[in-house]
């Protein structure tokens, strides 16, 4: 029998770009649609094979999760990869003797996929500027040529690390006493430990990434320091003249890419930026009168610049953010926060589970979707799912023809609302937790009508009730997110819905059966299976020890406020659907005493999960990221290039100092 061709066996195109301080990763059917993307940290060769193995393995990872699909065999997938230290042909020999597995492996010099993309495959030349240089060019005549790229630190110039090296030949001489200081100069000293001592430290343990993470300091500084504005001089002549060995015929466009492409522009000859385009992928990084630039649509937009810790999918960068509508581009470096003061800049928070808030509630329909929004939107939440209780058919159809008119005339400043999360009446009357007793079998016949009123994004139900099993498989074939919540379910029945395609669970630990050793409850086919679920970490729902113990188990476990009429309000008497509700000491309950929702808001969430001990970018991402990647929304959640301008600016106590919703500024009175 013939053997078969592995090729034929591929489900799975995997396109890889890796250098010093990320690795990217986009995942695509093999018949080209693109379904997911993921990100981890760098896979430059020059950190070792079996780190850049791990890397691309960890954003291969974080794509399929994002996907919602199981992780295929490597056997499936075709590979390319364009990394960084490719150069050095026995790093590349020994990479690709380390394949893990992939049918079919290409793997090229980031340079050349670059130069490949910039010009879409036409002749061009690029200069790509980061952590390190290369420059490349693609000649009429199909002949490819490079210049640099000999590496950090006999080459790389006017790299991130090339940079960094002048910085820290200056501070050398500072401290010595053969130049005198300055802000520029002490701001370098500082970032590299304050003295001499620890400076030595910091040298016998730096990396070109490391190098690399003081550029943004010389950026900063260049337009009032003489020193600093020398080194970007001298740089800006060392990316000439690889763009001229190029190209000496000055014909071909050029395009400058990579972190510091932008930055360098200004130090440009005339003569070079005549013929520099933008990269495709990015907006035109020319900058016209008055600082303007163009949408992609043609219109114009006023272009916002703000500097800080930058979260990153790939981790913390220090530097300048651009962007109008959406993220232009970010011009910075590896950074550690806790080395310097600025501020921290990150995604804006997204919450799955908000009924109400400035003394209204998603119920009483009409206006109150909108003064909701507007309201936690001063607490930094830039999207949101309006949720409803269980209630009178009446009233539900009421609300969310409301919540259909405010997704279609969103308001400025106000958070986007997404859609809909119909959180009953579909549950067990047994676990009405606070909801008022109108709890019903769904039917999928029912569940489309109310989904014409608005986005029905996420939904509710109790799966141990008669049908909906089935149900969930129907909704969750239909793009529906289904959650389990309110249920009296067993361990049996949530693994059964988990396999019925349900993907979450409703305000894990409440109104649910708990966790003991010989009946695992609910709770524990969540810490058991569960890759997402909901949580409300107002220290009041669930105890500390058990959102430990939640994080621990469920690797995408996210956070929501469940938050009430009452959410922004002095004490006293609000609405919750049909029923009054009681705030009172931070807390709102039924006149039994029965929890009822949160006045939670998401930047207080924040503050309490990095006093469990979180570090800052984990918190962050179950404010904001993993539930963006719940619901499938790639736009939102993450600060990268393309994607909305929704951005949370807090200050060293994590404080909120500026919130931006697609770009626009909100405002903050009263908040």
């Amino acid at each position: 029998m013939a053997a078969q061709d592995p090729h034929s066996m591929i489900d799975y195109l995997i396109g890889v770009d890796g250098g010093g301080t990320g690795t990217r990763v986009r995942i695509a059917r093999a018949g080209g649609q693109e379904i997911a993307q993921g990100q981890s940290g760098p896979s430059g060769l020059a950190h070792g094979i079996a780190h850049a193995w791990q890397a691309v393995g960890d954003a291969v990872a974080k794509a399929f999760a994002t996907a919602g699909i199981e992780h295929p065999p490597l056997a499936s997938m075709a590979i390319g990869l364009g990394l960084a230290g490719v150069h050095n042909k026995e790093w590349a020999a020994q990479f690709e003797a380390a394949n893990p597995g992939y049918a079919a492996l290409r793997l090229e010099t980031d340079g050349f996929t670059t130069l490949f993309g910039a010009h879409q495959g036409r002749p061009g030349a690029i200069v790509a500027i980061g952590t390190g240089s290369v420059a490349q060019v693609l000649l009429p005549s199909g002949e490819q040529r490079e210049v640099g790229g000999w590496g950090f630190p006999a080459g790389d110039e006017a790299s991130g690390g090339w940079i960094g090296l002048r910085a820290i030949n200056h501070i050398e001489q500072v401290i010595d006493g053969r130049k005198s200081t300055s802000a520029f100069a002490r701001e370098l000293i500082e970032a590299c430990g304050g003295h001499r001592d620890a400076i030595q430290s910091w040298l016998a343990k730096a990396s070109q990434t490391t190098y690399a993470s003081l550029a943004p300091i010389v950026v900063a500084h260049a337009a009032s320091d003489t020193t600093a504005d020398a080194i970007l001089r001298e740089a800006g002549r060392e990316v000439a003249l690889m763009a001229r060995a190029l190209d000496q015929s000055g014909t071909l466009p050029l395009a400058l890419c990579g972190g510091l492409g932008n930055v360098l522009r200004a130090y440009l000859p005339a003569e070079l930026l005549e013929r520099s385009v933008a990269p495709p992928g990015r907006r035109s990084q020319r900058r016209a009168a008055h600082d303007r630039t163009i949408h992609s649509e043609g219109a114009p937009a006023m272009t916002t610049s703000i500097n800080g810790n930058i979260l990153t999918p790939e981790g913390w960068v220090r530097g300048e953010l651009r962007f109008h509508q959406r993220i232009d581009a970010i011009q910075a470096f590896a950074a550690d926060p806790a080395v310097n003061s600025d501020d921290y800049i990150i995604p804006g928070f997204v919450d799955l589970h908000v009924h109400g808030a400035g003394g209204r509630d998603i119920m009483q329909g009409g206006d109150a979707p909108q003064v909701i929004a507007k309201t936690h939107a001063k607490h930094g939440t830039t999207s949101m799912l309006a949720t409803t209780m269980t209630a009178p058919p009446e009233d539900i159809v009421a609300a969310l023809k409301a919540v259909g008119e405010a997704c279609a005339r969103p308001v400025p400043g106000s958070a986007r609302i997404l859609g809909v999360h119909l959180e009953g009446p579909y549950i067990n009357e047994g676990k009405l937790g606070a909801q008022p007793n109108y709890a019903k079998s769904a039917t999928l016949e029912e569940v489309n009508e109310l989904g014409a009123l608005a986005p029905m994004r996420l939904i509710t139900v109790a799966p141990e009730l008669e049908g909906h099993l089935e149900l969930v498989r129907q909704l969750a074939d239909a793009g529906i997110r289904v959650q389990i919540g309110h249920t009296t379910g067993s361990y049996d029945d949530g693994v059964a819905a988990l396999e019925h395609g349900a993907a979450g669970f409703t305000h894990l630990f409440n109104a649910m059966n708990g966790l003991h050793h010989r009946e695992p409850g609910m709770v524990g086919a969540a810490l058991a299976h569960a890759q997402y679920a909901e949580l409300i970490p107002d220290l009041l729902h669930v105890h500390p020890g058990a959102i430990k113990v939640a994080l621990r188990a469920i690797p995408h476990l996210y956070c929501v406020t469940d938050s009430t009429a009452a959410t922004g309000m002095p004490d006293g008497e609000y609405m919750l659907g049909r029923q009054v509700v009681h705030k009172c000491l931070g807390g709102v309950r039924l006149p039994d005493g029965t929890l009822a929702g949160s006045t939670l808001t998401m930047d207080q969430a924040l503050r309490n999960l990095v006093s469990l001990g979180l570090d800052l970018a984990d918190a962050s991402r179950r404010v904001s990221t993993y539930a963006a990647d719940y619901l499938g929304e790639t736009q939102i959640g993450r600060i990268a290039p393309g994607c909305f301008a929704d951005l949370v600016v807090l200050d060293r106590n994590l404080n909120i100092k500026a919130v931006y919703i697609e770009g626009e500024a909100c405002d903050l009175n009263d908040a």
